[in-house]
């Protein structure tokens, strides 16, 4: 699997290179292997998180869209996650 992450780099410089050629402006978590970043889009703006887990060999993504659910459709959208994420 290694040979994924590129000749002798890390995983996180791998993401790192990534996210410079393709342009994503980003800063670092002081200390941790964690980018920060925004993304705005025809539906909105996220808060976005690229960490890596060298150990691991691992990155995870996260996107935060900053729009609460109103309380009659919090059911509804529970269930959504529920049965998109099932197996995973």
């Amino acid at each position: 699997m290694s040979a994924l992450f590129g000749k002798g780099g890390s995983l996180f410089n791998t993401v790192v290179n990534f996210f410079k050629e393709d342009d994503w402006h980003f800063d670092q978590m002081e200390g941790k292997p964690i980018l920060r970043m925004g993304f705005r889009g025809d539906s909105g703006s996220w808060r976005c998180y690229a960490q890596v887990r060298e150990e691991q060999q691992q990155f995870v993504f996260y996107s935060i869209l900053d729009v609460n659910v109103p309380e009659g459709r919090r059911q509804a959208i529970a269930e959504f996650l529920t049965r998109a994420n099932y197996g995973l």
